[in-house]
């Protein structure tokens, strides 16, 4: 019986693999950033918004003459509709932006130090950013959905 070496738990990529993983890894941690910077304008020009929403009304009715309902709407809690949508947006952006610049960290310090634990937590952000990403598209698509159910399904 020949003797077989022993199973070893270490796990390493091979050099094509760390290449594309290095390559990943760059790319996740910038389009983590940007989403973060978006995310940051976003809540910025929202708290711009409500700080000058009279002036800004003001300026719109000149431009494009919304009826009274309309002013009435956005007047009672519309605006602070809009800023909660607005919020929502900044929040998932810097949700998306910090799991995929978690996940191109960790797979850097994977490549850094070869910590099979790192490259696990490299994947989990991964893993979490694709389930956040399914739900999102999931809740646009029913959205999408009743919007149009509502809008070509109105009386004819």
């Amino acid at each position: 019986m020949e003797n077989e070496p022993l199973a070893s738990n270490t796990f390493s990529l091979d050099i094509a693999g760390k290449e594309q993983l290095q390559n990943i890894g760059k790319w996740s941690r910038f389009i983590g950033v940007v989403f973060i910077i978006f995310g940051s304008i976003l809540l910025l020009a929202t708290v711009l918004l409500l700080a000058n929403f009279e002036a800004l009304m003001t300026e719109i009715i000149k431009l494009n003459g919304i009826d009274e309902e309309m002013i009435d709407m956005l007047e009672k809690g519309g605006k602070y509709f809009i800023a909660f949508a607005l919020v929502l947006s900044s929040v998932i952006l810097f949700i998306n932006g910090f799991l995929l610049f978690r996940f191109g960290s960790k797979s850097s310090h994977y490549l850094g130090s070869q910590s099979e634990y790192s490259l696990i937590d490299a994947f989990t952000y991964l893993k979490k950013y694709i389930y956040f990403s399914f739900v999102l598209a999931c809740i646009s698509a029913i959205l999408s959905l009743i919007s149009t159910i509502v809008f070509f399904g109105g009386t004819h």
